[in-house]
């Protein structure tokens, strides 16, 4: 009887462990869940607080744009401490537009760079730049406007309109570099596989022949890359194969990969995807 008891406090201790086991795994994802989750809402929140930024540097440019309207409809001409005032409004109106741009800029390279793809933020983006363009056109109208009736603001633009060159400018440099970072982060996540019979990989020149008798054969040393299907090594798991016999030609450590099925070899199985692709990038199975 004691016995028995003990078998079954055992089992309950046993159980208990695996419980365990698996809710702290199940916390763990969790909180990882829940750390990236906060991480993007974070995000998103300084987006909307870019987005509200530039709404109300827009109003206070309309209110600008109004106050010179008034201070220059005067039918008997502009003091020249009116022309001041308005000067002073135009270079605050060259300021807000400048801030804009680059909060806009540096809205649309957070978005790039999170990788968050929510279709109301593009369209707020896009709505913005649109207010943007539509706001320059009448600054623009309102500049040559007072340029007509005397007031000079050439020096003040021409000084605004180069900072704004230059942050489109950074915005295209930054735009070339995150290009070239995705594009060398895509050829590191590239490799390269292909899988057939010997005759096959013969004739498409990734295996030859050598020996006396040339029964045996080799991985070419300037084989035809051309043949070879290229996948993303972060998300390629499986490789399918379905044959009697397989042979991996290329060199991968044997404790990376598994080969599995029953009657025929179905797949061949990444179980470490850093480990199976850090001595060849490309992967030859040669099958019977």
């Amino acid at each position: 009887m004691k016995r028995i008891i003990f078998i079954v406090a055992l089992i309950s201790v046993l159980a208990s462990c695996k419980s365990n086991s698996e809710y702290e795994k199940m916390q763990a994802e969790r909180d990882s869940l829940l750390a990236l989750t906060d991480n993007k809402d974070g995000t998103i929140n300084d987006l909307f607080e870019s987005f509200n930024s530039i709404e109300e540097n827009l109003a206070l440019i309309k209110e600008k744009e109004k106050i010179i309207t008034v201070n220059s409809s005067s039918e008997t001409g502009v003091e020249e401490d009116m022309k001041d005032r308005i000067n002073e409004d135009i270079n605050a109106i060259y300021e807000l537009m400048l801030k804009n741009k680059q909060e806009l800029d540096q809205v649309k390279s957070k978005m790039r760079n999170s990788g968050i793809k929510v279709k109301e933020l593009d369209r707020m983006v896009a709505s913005l730049t649109k207010q943007m363009e539509s706001k320059d056109n009448e600054i623009q109208r309102l500049t040559e406007k007072l340029k007509e009736m005397d007031i000079e603001v050439g020096e003040l633009k021409t000084e605004l309109t180069e900072l704004t060159g230059n942050v489109d400018s950074l915005s295209t440099e930054n735009q070339i570099k995150e290009s070239i970072i995705e594009e060398k982060t895509t050829a590191l996540n590239t490799a390269y596989y292909a899988v057939g019979t010997k005759d096959e990989l013969i004739k498409h020149q990734i295996l030859t022949k050598e020996g006396a008798l040339g029964n045996k054969t080799k991985l070419m040393s300037d084989f035809n890359k051309n043949y070879f299907t290229s996948v993303d090594i972060t998300k390629i798991k499986k490789i399918p194969i379905f044959a009697k016999k397989v042979t991996v030609v290329t060199t991968h450590p044997t404790s990376s990969y598994q080969l599995k099925g029953t009657e025929t070899v179905d797949e061949l199985i990444i179980l470490d995807a850093e480990k199976f692709w850090s001595v060849s990038k490309y992967l030859v199975i040669q099958t019977r």
